[in-house]
């Protein structure tokens, strides 16, 4: 899903190079629509190829968040362990499993988007 900035990006970029081309016909009098299209092309995908770059950013950042939790957790656990509470330790080995399946989930995600 685009962003208001992504799809700003678009109109600002589309509008420049719709100008450019009409404020400059041939000589006589003929619009260069076929590099105004080269153009269009052009920026298409530049702006998607960042967009890319940005939604893998986000999920790196993501996955890196979830790890960090997994590791507060399994430190957690280990003083649940210490202290004799298997109860919450099964809850906490519950949690660190969902984790993991959305972090391969995120991972799945990136990989199929290549």
């Amino acid at each position: 899903m685009k962003t208001t900035e992504e799809n700003n990006d678009w109109i600002n970029g589309r509008t420049a190079i719709i100008s450019e081309m009409l404020d400059n016909p041939d000589k006589y009098g003929i619009y260069p629509t076929t590099r105004c299209f080269e153009k269009l092309d052009e920026l298409h995908y530049k702006l998607m190829e960042s967009y890319a770059k940005k939604q893998s950013i986000m999920i790196e950042e993501l996955k890196q968040k979830y790890k960090n939790k997994i590791a507060q957790l399994q430190k957690k656990r280990e003083r649940e362990e210490l202290a004799g509470r298997s109860h919450s330790c099964v809850a906490i080995t519950g949690e660190i499993q969902a984790y993991n399946a959305v972090i391969r989930d995120l991972e799945n995600n990136t990989l199929n988007n290549r």
